[in-house]
């Protein structure tokens, strides 16, 4: 349980509370190569979380989703898995 003291001396209680701040994509790295953003400078992806410049994939706030860490840690394990593919596929064909 969580209990939280507003400025006017009231006690609030909570099961759960979920801290928002806010994010801002960092995505200027990536404007040089020409990958693909759109308006608010977040990463356009697959549904790999691959982008637009090949070999590159994308994952967490730099990409236009709820910006929660289980929903980063869900791209990431997408992103990871289609690299892996990727990877030993590249093999088979060497």
């Amino acid at each position: 349980m969580v209990c939280l003291h507003t400025a006017e001396g009231q006690k609030l209680f909570f099961q759960t509370v979920y801290v928002e701040m806010g994010s801002e994509a960092r995505s200027d790295l990536l404007r040089p190569l020409g990958t693909k953003l759109n308006e608010l400078g977040c990463v356009l992806t697959d549904d790999h979380q691959h982008t637009s410049t090949d070999g590159l994939f994308a994952a967490g706030d730099v990409v236009r989703s709820l910006d929660q860490i289980s929903v980063a840690m869900g791209q990431a394990a997408i992103a990871a898995t289609a690299i892996h593919n990727r990877l030993r596929s590249s093999e088979t064909t060497v």
